[in-house]
């Protein structure tokens, strides 16, 4: 994921999370709204709960890892995506497949609004 890529600022993450916008399915929920720039943009929400510091830069780096395989970057909305406490780092497989199913709902509902 390119640096431009990434909502950085608390502002941002508080407008899209404010939107009440969002998808869910386990482990994941995925907040969303519509892009301000020509480029879609990805948040990763991580609370201390989720563990020390080194459980949560893993947790971090799969997860980018995921958006990278599965994002073009052109999408229509700016994304948050956060997870489940119990967030298990050897299950990312499965865990990305989550994603991949959460991803292409957004993207066919995208697709059905602009019919």
């Amino acid at each position: 994921m390119k640096k431009k890529n990434v909502v950085k600022k608390y502002s941002e993450f508080q407008e899209i999370l404010n939107t009440k916008k969002f998808k869910k399915n386990y482990p994941f929920v995925i907040y969303y709204n519509n892009r301000k720039y020509s480029y879609s943009r990805v948040g990763i929400l991580i609370t201390k709960k989720h563990g020390n510091a080194v459980i949560r830069n893993k947790i971090k780096r799969q997860i980018r890892e995921m958006i990278s395989e599965l994002l073009s970057f052109n999408e229509e909305y700016d994304f948050i995506i956060t997870f489940a406490k119990n967030y298990d780092i050897n299950c990312f497989h499965q865990y990305k497949k989550a994603l991949k199913t959460i991803l292409f709902s957004l993207k066919g509902e995208n697709n059905e609004q602009k019919n």
